[in-house]
């Protein structure tokens, strides 16, 4: 595997310092708008272990005041109205939902508070300009696997099979765009449906083994025949780990070499974590896909021993990502005066600053989105994966 297969993009660190006296003068207090109840509890819990997991390395105090959004986008855009208004906040930190993040960008569109959306929705930082997105979209790893299948796995026919969601629709698009980008047409494009357990017959357009042909009245109909004839050299799947491998058997059944032997390399995105792969029985063997944040790796070691320590389990890229943001964050705040405004704040998160953050290097780029390293991973036999080297 070649040494490229980390995507990192890197910008200069440039930190400020601040006296200890102005550091015991006052805190500054940040709302964190998250579901601390409700149906998305656990997110709500994520974000709160996240901020804890950092706040002891944070190189100016911050004062976090949660707000619970309960889940509802009604709820959390009342909540930020209120929390624009009170000076006494020099930036929020959040919503998590796209739903709620959207309505809530939309509602302070016209303020001045620096806003760090926890949402990944692709985009949700061009609303206004003091609105920021602390993670990776889903849109954005499939744009980077694009990339990472023509220039480093070099390969120059690239398939996708999709769910046909807005998950899997946005990758495909995001997938097939970049590759247009690129110069290059895409392979074969084919959807399958989300919610039908059966998927035989997309698989076997995919791979040529049916192909579609127009009958005398002008429509289409689907012809099978004898084998397989595979028009790509590498196949994108963007769907969740648990329908990944669902799908497996149907993709073999079609004629897709499957498993530790195949020639055809599958990429997927973060999603793949989510769900059982171990069901592919071995299918999925040699499969790759992005991760956001290489826990075993020896230089996140302690960040990783903490958090266990704390929690009594590993921490998720989700975590990760956001104790990148609340560290850029106090980055930003450390280049303010005594009493930072919102402004100074502002300017602080827009300076393209690079940090050392939990999952790597981390910054926001000219138009407010994460700049940060993506790393590959290859799954084994037992769908388990482990970073390429």
């Amino acid at each position: 595997m070649s040494a490229k297969a980390a995507v990192a993009f890197l910008f200069t660190v440039c930190l400020l310092s601040s006296s200890p006296q102005a550091l015991a003068q006052s805190t500054p207090k940040v709302a964190v708008l998250a579901p601390l109840s409700g149906n998305y509890s656990s997110l709500g819990k994520a974000v709160r272990d996240a901020l804890e997991w950092v706040d002891g390395e944070l190189l100016l105090p911050i004062e976090w005041v949660y707000f619970d959004t309960k889940g509802e986008a009604s709820i959390a855009t009342e909540l930020s109205k209120e929390i624009a208004e009170n000076p006494d906040f020099i930036a929020l930190f959040g919503p998590v939902g796209q739903e709620e993040s959207r309505q809530v960008v939309s509602a302070l569109s016209d303020t001045q508070l620096p806003i760090i959306v926890l949402s990944s929705a692709d985009g949700i930082e061009e609303t206004a300009s003091h609105i920021f997105r602390a993670r990776v979209s889903a849109e954005e790893q499939s744009r980077a696997l694009a990339r990472f299948a023509i220039d480093v796995l070099e390969k120059e026919r690239a398939a996708v099979f999709y769910p046909d969601d807005d998950y899997g629709r946005s990758c495909m698009l995001a997938f097939t765009g970049e590759l247009q980008t690129m110069g290059l047409e895409p392979g074969p494009v084919e959807p399958y449906p989300a919610d039908e357990h059966k998927v035989q017959k997309e698989a076997e357009l995919l791979t040529g083994k049916r192909i579609r042909k127009a009958s005398d009245e002008g429509e289409f109909k689907t012809v099978k025949q004898k084998r397989a004839k595979l028009d790509f050299d590498v196949l994108f799947i963007p769907d969740d780990g648990g329908e990944l491998a669902r799908i497996a058997p149907y993709l073999e059944l079609a004629g897709l070499s499957m498993g530790g032997g195949a020639q055809i390399p599958l990429l997927g995105t973060s999603a793949w974590l989510t769900g059982q792969t171990s069901a592919a029985e071995g299918r999925l063997e040699g499969a790759m896909l992005l991760r956001l944040f290489d826990a075993e790796h020896s230089s996140v070691s302690n960040w990783v021993q903490d958090f266990y320590d704390r929690e009594e389990r590993m921490p998720t890229d989700f975590e990760a990502q956001l104790g990148d943001a609340a560290l850029y964050l106090s980055q930003a705040l450390r280049r303010c005066p005594d009493s930072p405004s919102r402004e100074c704040v502002l300017q602080g998160l827009a300076s393209g600053a690079r940090i050392q953050g939990i999952a790597g290097f981390f910054s926001f780029s000219a138009k407010r989105s994460p700049v940060r390293e993506l790393f590959v991973y290859v799954m084994d036999g037992n769908g388990e994966s482990w970073r390429a080297e």
